[in-house]
């Protein structure tokens, strides 16, 4: 809440303040900007709209490139992890988000080709400035030559910042990128002077108004200077003060750019880096985690198997047994008692005596024999 609403208590003096601190001073800047910002988010709102991706889908990218910052690797295992670049298709993602993806890298390719385009054209109008200044006349008229100069340092900005974002969003396919981009485009309140839209529109913003000075130059040298050669008096040190003071803020307006474009990108490749290293925390956690696994279902599979050989062990000493009892009944069958052959009077010892006379004498144990 303002802290006008506490001080003054008017709704009306609140929305007076608003307009006056917020609302206007963001339209100027983005009319400086010719709106080219607004051009972007709409390019970028416009996939979100298209991929029909619902918010609690792109809450959870944002939720995932948040945990790159502060996760660890079990943010791999408990979902919050997004899939790797090659499993962005469905089952693992919705279909909304696998043509998210597509529109995001199509979107990416076609501001890469765009600034290419606008880095021919800013070469293109600098050869055409430096010969503009190979003509004496538009070189000694001070209105031409401001021009000029203008323009050229808005050439050379626009290819400075042409160059590294070809350079710099080859890398922005990720989908880690695109879920800043999507954060940033679910803002309702951004910075005035400085946002990722202002960021894109630069390289554009910037030929655009070379464009615009090279053309006041061109008009300038027609109506200003004549067939016959007339010449301008030079200015004055105090008239020179005022378009070398112009040329200089706008050369140091691009360079606050500029180091606001490399801090942007080196965010963004931060946030790539913890990806990275995310990534390969939860890899080698998965690995251990699985060796782990494997290691405890190998010991199981040897307690098993070293059971399933105590009880084979068991069941073979238990079969030799029954073998052996089974090998010695037949035997134990064979060798039948004496009393069954019919010699039912071989019961009983032969009792062998001796009498005086030498003589043998048979015991009556063989009597039933008949001897």
């Amino acid at each position: 809440m303002c802290a006008c609403v506490p001080l003054f208590g008017s709704a009306r003096f609140h929305s007076a303040h608003i307009i006056a601190l917020d609302t206007l001073p963001r339209q100027l800047y983005l009319h400086s900007q010719l709106r080219l910002p607004s051009l972007y988010f709409s390019r970028v709102a416009r996939i979100f709209e298209d991929a029909a991706v619902s918010r609690p889908e792109i809450q959870r990218v944002i939720d995932a490139c948040e945990s790159v910052g502060v996760g660890s690797a079990q943010h791999r295992t408990t979902g919050l992890m997004l899939p790797f670049p090659e499993e962005w298709v469905p089952p693992n993602v919705s279909p909304a988000l696998a043509r998210f993806k597509r529109s995001w890298e199509s979107f990416v390719e076609s501001l890469v080709r765009e600034w290419k385009t606008l880095n021919v054209l800013s070469a293109l109008l600098l050869s055409a400035i430096l010969t503009l200044f190979q003509i004496p006349d538009a070189a000694g008229d001070p209105l031409t030559r401001t021009a000029a100069l203008c323009s050229l340092v808005s050439a050379l900005m626009s290819l400075s910042y042409g160059i590294m974002y070809i350079v710099r969003f080859g890398n922005m396919r990720s989908m880690y990128r695109a879920s800043r981009w999507a954060e940033e485009a679910q803002k309702t309140e951004t910075s005035i002077f400085w946002n990722v839209w202002v960021l894109l529109a630069l390289p554009g913003v910037w030929l655009a108004w070379s464009v615009l000075a090279f053309v006041v130059a061109i008009m300038s040298f027609v109506w200003r200077t004549g067939a016959r050669g007339d010449s301008h008096p030079a200015l004055s040190p105090s008239q020179e003060f005022g378009p070398r003071l112009a040329i200089t803020c706008e050369l140091l307006l691009g360079l606050v750019y500029f180091v606001l474009v490399i801090r942007t990108f080196r965010s963004y490749g931060e946030s790539g880096r913890k990806a990275r290293v995310v990534r390969r925390l939860a890899d080698v956690q998965i690995e251990l985690e699985t060796r782990r696994e494997w290691t405890r279902e190998s010991g199981r599979r040897d307690d098993v198997q070293a059971q399933g050989r105590r009880e084979n062990e068991e069941e073979g000493t238990q079969e030799r047994r029954g073998r052996t009892r089974a090998s010695e009944s037949p035997r134990l069958k064979g060798q039948l008692p004496t009393n069954q052959l019919g010699l039912s009077g071989m019961d009983r010892k032969q009792d062998v005596m001796v009498h005086d006379g030498g003589d043998v004498a048979t015991s009556e144990s063989f009597s039933s024999l008949g001897i």
